[in-house]
Parts: structure tokens; sequence; C-alpha cells
């Protein structure tokens, strides 16, 4: 990734672009950690907010 500021996050030792966003989320007592461009990111938690309070 020439050109990009990367910054290490989590365990794994997966590099995530500098301007990205992280959301930390609670997945029944595990931490999960998402990381997406700040408006992707948005979408994607708006979505998991949205499938959490449907009906099954």
């Amino acid at each position: 990734m020439s050109g990009l500021a990367c910054r290490v996050q989590g365990d794994d030792g997966d590099t995530v672009p500098s301007g990205w966003h992280i959301a930390e989320l609670d997945d029944g007592g595990r931490l999960v950690r998402l990381a997406a461009a700040p408006d992707d990111l948005a979408v994607v938690l708006r979505e998991l907010g949205t499938a959490v309070h449907e009906p099954s």
C-alpha cells in the first residue's frame, strides 16, 4: 500500500488505513472490531442497528 498511511489494529497484524474509523462492538461478550471508511462505517452500523431491531 504505497502512499497510504496505515496502522495496525488488533492482534492479527492486519493494517487499517489511517483515515478509517473503527467501531468496537459487543457480540454476546466477544469484542468485535469493524473498520471502514467513515461514511461506509456509518452505513454499516445503521444497517446493523436495523437488523438487530427487526422482528424475527
